[in-house]
């Protein structure tokens, strides 16, 4: 034998046994022998708990292969689970590990419970396991892609738990199944999946399912060059079904269909073919669930760098119910290129209506879409649309301008008319993370006739006898900063008439000033300043009204005819307190009104102090009624208050007439809704005629107080403070009673019915009660 034949030999012989050695350490191998190592190295260098209570099984042959069983992994330095699975499997093939390519028979996995949890400040409970390594790698040279091929992907019943108070997120995700078949850069797969969620913040449920085929290739890693890992994906025949609801919106068999999707990124390509999406869903509300649908349809669409090409995109929706609306869009073909997506000739025709309103209007606009800034203007926007209501005037709105939109900013500018009547509208709102929207607006009009915009009021129920404290909270002011200003030649709501309204408000980190507030009305004007703060809710009001029609300002006002005038009514005042009991016991502050050339209504006092004498006198045939159209008129009336703790403390009220002069004290008890105040008629001068005075009742003065609440106010005459101002006019009243004849009169009766009748002194007392009741009624038209 040679000595080539032996070395031969030899090496088969080493070869053999070489095989046999490993065969058999193959066969012995007991991974189990391991956990108690696998456990130690988790607890040692990630601080969890491993637990491995299934079987590990390991084979070699024909390909590597690993089973796991119930696995589970705790959370970090704590006993309570963090992940657990029932049950995971893996083959791989070895010899083309050897040529740098993953061919993987099977990958399996059911039965997997993971909770993930973040807190407010950001940290959750992962943050140990995506920590990297102490020591960096050393850079390496880019290598060649690894090419994969794995026959099939098969997952089952993978459940997460989401507690994420950061991002306002709690709730369980399943995937239900995911399967696949081969996956390769070169191979279209078909997909299965059905997933399901269910939130309770924010509170939404769904259930997907879906079919396609994808074809991804990752192409190789990102270079200094390219910060794109420059993949390809191919989407194919998606049909997408979902079930849903969130809030009052419920969907029931929605439907996404997309014939193809092409996405390469890093070459700026796009492709899209036969999108279709069909929402079928209930709108529920106070009234029941009433049936919604959209659909949406395009055709085709092409990006290829700064080449765009594509097909109208045409729909229409649809909602039942008590507020039904119906339309349909469409547009002309998109232009522009991958940065930048134009969109003309888009239009929106929508009718519909609540009960007998009913609402038609078309919007048309071109859209201009830049997605990598997320923005979007509607340029050239233009609005035409009609209101019909049996109960309104018909309304009609045109109105042109542009609209773009950011994640950061809106912006809007409008001008048109309303029923003819110009308004021209501009601002922006901006939002920034961690801080409230900011607001900055003006609008300006020429006629606003609110009468025509909204509905007929419906009358005010009348207050309760004993109301409930109504708390104010004025946190919603902290929701918005803001800067806004109003215009408008006129304006009306019935019974107002404003002209040359002005308002000016700027609302910063819950503080509100609103300034100037200016306006005309009632033949005159007003100015007013308002404040208003949340911290400390507080509420301040300064007010000046010039010139006004006193009369026609309280009938519009408070819906009362008391008393007619031109003059001046200023106020300072203010308050605080978290309800309006509490803001009623907190006011604070003055107020004052001056008017001239008036007159009190409901009451001529003149006339019924005359009554006064005639009563005494048994003068019967000189008494009258009171009339609605009987008034005292007043050449000047002033009266000014000083707030303290919610208490109106007024001594000054000043009233002059030709032949009367009204003096008044006394106190307003806003938080007790009470009135302690005495008034006192005073005649000053007489003169013949009809609304003279007699000369006896020169001097006189009648005080009368009302007290009590509002709701059940009393009415006294003080008779026992009744002056007659001078002792002529006191003599001069006693003679006209001892000349009346009243006691010759009474004498015959007397006489007749002795033992049944009363006194004389009796029947004079009688006459002077029905006097003071006579009084008292005539004079409670002054003081309604």
């Amino acid at each position: 034998m040679s000595l080539t034949k032996k070395l031969l030999l030899a090496a088969a012989g080493l070869l053999v046994v070489v095989l046999i050695g490993v065969t058999w350490l193959v066969l012995s191998f007991d991974p189990n022998r391991y956990k108690g190592v696998a456990i130690d190295w988790v607890r040692e260098h990630q601080q969890r708990t491993l637990s491995l209570e299934g079987p590990i099984r390991l084979s070699v042959f024909p390909r590597l292969a690993v089973r796991l069983d119930q696995v589970a992994l705790s959370e970090f330095q704590k006993a309570e689970p963090f992940v657990k699975l029932e049950s995971a499997s893996l083959s791989i093939q070895l010899m083309p590990l050897l040529h740098q390519q993953l061919v993987v028979h099977e990958i399996h996995a059911s039965g997997l419970k993971l909770h993930y949890k973040r807190d407010a400040e950001g940290h959750s409970n992962i943050d140990d396991l995506l920590q990297p390594s102490a020591k960096p790698a050393e850079p390496k040279a880019a290598a060649q892609p690894l090419n994969f091929d794995v026959s099939g992907i098969t997952l089952e019943n993978l459940q997460a738990r989401i507690d994420d108070d950061q991002g306002h997120l709690h709730g369980d995700i399943t995937l239900e199944n995911l399967t696949t078949g081969r996956l390769s850069p070169d191979v279209l797969t078909p997909i299965r999946i059905a997933a399901l969620a269910k939130l309770s913040e924010p509170a939404a449920s769904a259930h997907v399912q879906a079919t396609l085929k994808l074809q991804l290739d990752p192409g190789s890693p990102a270079t200094e060059q390219a910060a794109l890992r420059p993949f390809k994906l191919d989407v194919q025949d998606l049909d997408l079904k979902l079930d849903a609801a969130t809030g009052a919106i419920a969907l029931q068999d929605t439907h996404l269909g997309l014939g193809r999707l092409q996405l390469e990124p890093a070459h700026q390509k796009i492709s899209l073919d036969k999108l279709l999406v069909q929402l079928r869903g209930q709108l529920t509300d106070a009234q029941g669930s009433h049936p919604m649908s959209v659909e949406l349809n395009w055709p085709q669409l092409a990006v290829n760098g700064k080449s765009l090409q594509g097909s109208p995109l045409s729909g229409n929706f649809s909602l039942q119910g008590p507020a039904a609306v119906q339309g349909r869009i469409e547009s002309g073909a998109p232009t522009g290129s991958f940065d930048a997506l134009d969109i003309p000739g888009f239009k929106l025709v929508l009718g519909g209506g609540t009960g007998p309103t009913r609402l038609q209007g078309t919007i048309q606009t071109h859209i201009k879409v830049q997605p990598p800034t997320s923005q979007v203007q509607l340029a050239a926007l233009s609005i035409d649309a009609q209101v019909q209501d049996p109960n309104l005037k018909p309304l009609t709105v045109q109105a042109k301008g542009d609209v773009a939109a950011s994640p950061q900013t809106t912006r809007w500018a409008l001008a048109g008319q309303l029923n003819g009547q110009a308004f021209d509208l501009d601002g922006q709102i901006s939002m920034s993370k961690g801080a409230p929207p900011r607001l900055v607006a003006k609008a300006q009009f020429g006629e606003l006739d609110l009468d025509a915009l909204l509905p007929p009021r419906a009358p005010a129920p009348p207050p309760a006898a004993s109301a409930a404290d109504i708390p104010v909270n004025l946190a919603g002011l902290r929701a918005i900063n803001a800067d806004v200003s109003l215009k408008a030649a006129s304006l009306k709501y019935k019974p107002f008439v404003i002209r040359d309204l002005l308002a000016q408000a700027k609302l910063e980190g819950g503080h509100l000033v609103l300034a100037p507030l200016s306006l005309k009305a009632w033949d005159g004007g007003l100015d007013a300043q308002v404040v208003a703060d949340a911290a400390q809710q507080l509420v301040a009001v300064k007010t000046k009204a010039t010139g006004i029609n006193i009369q026609g300002a309280l009938k519009d006002v408070a819906n009362l005819d008391l008393v007619e005038g031109k003059g001046h009514v200023q106020a300072d005042v203010s308050t605080h307190g978290a309800t309006v009991n509490a803001m009623k016991a907190a006011l604070n502050g003055t107020a004052a009104v001056q008017l001239r050339d008036g007159a009190l209504h409901g009451i001529n006092l003149a006339r019924s102090l005359r009554e006064f004498k005639a009563k005494l006198t048994l003068q019967k045939d000189a008494i009258q009624e009171a009339q609605k159209t009987e008034k005292t008129d007043f050449s000047e009336l002033s009266a000014s208050f000083q707030i303290l703790d919610g208490v109106a403390n007024n001594r000054d009220l000043d009233m002059k007439s030709p032949f009367l002069r009204l003096a008044g004290s006394g106190f307003v008890n806003l938080p007790q809704s009470s009135l302690d105040y005495t008034a006192r008629t005073t005649v000053t001068s007489v003169a013949k005629g009809q609304d003279g005075m007699d000369p006896a009742l020169q001097g006189l003065t009648v005080p009368v107080r009302l007290s009590g609440p509002f709701s059940a106010m009393a009415w006294k005459i003080q008779w026992s403070d009744i002056s007659m101002g001078s002792a002529n006019a006191g003599a001069a009243l006693k003679q006209a009673l001892d000349n009346s004849g009243a006691a010759a009169k009474l004498k015959a009766p007397l006489a007749a019915a002795a033992a049944s009748l009363p006194s004389e002194t009796q029947v004079k007392q009688q006459l002077e009660q029905q006097a003071r009741d006579q009084v008292q009624n005539k004079l409670k038209g002054l003081f309604k």
